[in-house]
């Protein structure tokens, strides 16, 4: 597969040696349409790019945002599609697992991984909550699609 860029080389090439007269305008209009579809698809690529970066990294800092970002970066981690279901035992266990490794790493001296910990199990708080009230059950680790007991088989996960 020809990249764009080896493309519009060649085009640009066609232009000064082949191309008649009126056909030139119409080479440059398609050349410049790839130049920006090209700068479009980069820039898209790059924006991309950053949001996972944001979203892939711990947080700390501003709870309120932190908590928000690792709630995201859990539901695209974990979501249903790697492990769907979740009993109200399920979340508190997950909890208080979160909570122990905070509790440890501060015990430890580690501060930041305390503050970590403390925000990972404020965001899987936000997702229990979202399940609970039926907002957002895509991160519901532990039964299959439909499986989980307190949804009904049929009824939208």
């Amino acid at each position: 597969m020809t990249s764009n860029n080896d493309l519009i080389t060649r085009l640009r090439q066609y232009i000064d040696s082949l191309a008649p007269p009126i056909a030139k305008r119409y080479i440059e209009e398609a050349i410049s349409g790839l130049e920006t579809l090209q700068r479009e698809r980069n820039e898209a690529v790059a924006e991309v790019a950053r949001l996972n970066a944001i979203i892939n990294s711990p947080q700390s800092g501003d709870f309120l945002r932190a908590v928000s970002t690792e709630a995201e970066h859990q539901r695209q981690r974990w979501g249903s599609e790697h492990d769907a279901g979740k009993t109200n035992a399920d979340w508190n266990a997950l909890i208080g697992y979160l909570l122990a490794k905070a509790l440890i790493a501060m015990a430890t001296g580690d501060r930041e991984k305390s503050e970590h910990h403390v925000i990972t199990a404020a965001a899987a708080l936000k997702n229990w909550h979202a399940a609970v009230t039926g907002h957002d059950n895509v991160m519901r680790p532990g039964y299959a699609d439909g499986q989980h007991p307190g949804v009904e088989q049929g009824a939208p996960a």
